[in-house]
């Protein structure tokens, strides 16, 4: 599985795009994937949904929704609620969406800023801003930039946040060294 929250909310199975289904479903899905690999608690995804005018039915929908969402992403049948060993998991209380090293854009682009981070830190400002098309580059500012591909959007309820978590990206991009013409860093 491949998540994309960097931007447009995306996920692709073996290549192939998964449709995401209504607003609801993929702002639960961007929640979880915010989230990713700590429960969820149902009363926090109703909050996130609904907001404080939450529908008497609001746990009920949360479940369907869930249902729905598994079934995309784990290609089950209907019917079918594995529920206990697949992607999205059910606990007590709440849910899990178990995302494995490397299947989440915003886990990469920590994990690249963290190896730029250390290598500046090393005085390898020349590693940290090394374009990411040059040989043997793999932890690149250019690299962490792609990542952040889009402006936030799509997900009214999630905008501020995800807007607020791009912004710190960016933020954060805006004083790694970025290579100059002779090859060199500068803090720009």
């Amino acid at each position: 599985m491949d998540f994309r929250i960097l931007g447009s909310l995306e996920v692709e199975d073996r290549g192939q795009s998964l449709p995401l289904g209504g607003h609801q479903q993929r702002a639960l899905l961007a929640l979880l994937l915010l989230r990713a690999n700590d429960v969820v608690p149902v009363d926090e995804i109703i909050e996130h949904l609904w907001g404080p005018e939450s529908p008497p039915s609001a746990t009920k929908s949360v479940h369907a929704l869930i249902s729905k969402l598994r079934r995309r992403l784990e290609n089950d049948p209907a019917g079918v609620d594995p529920g206990q060993n697949g992607v999205l998991l059910t606990r007590p209380h709440g849910y899990v969406l178990t995302v494995s090293s490397g299947e989440l854009d915003l886990h990469r682009f920590q994990s690249l800023l963290d190896e730029g981070q250390q290598a500046l830190s090393a005085g390898r400002a020349d590693e940290a801003a090394a374009d990411a098309s040059s040989p043997g580059a793999q932890t690149t500012s250019s690299t962490s930039r792609a990542l952040v591909r889009a402006r936030p959007g799509g997900l009214p309820k999630f905008s501020a946040i995800r807007a607020r978590s791009i912004a710190d990206v960016r933020a954060t991009l805006t004083w790694l060294p970025r290579a100059t013409p002779t090859g060199g860093g500068t803090n720009k």
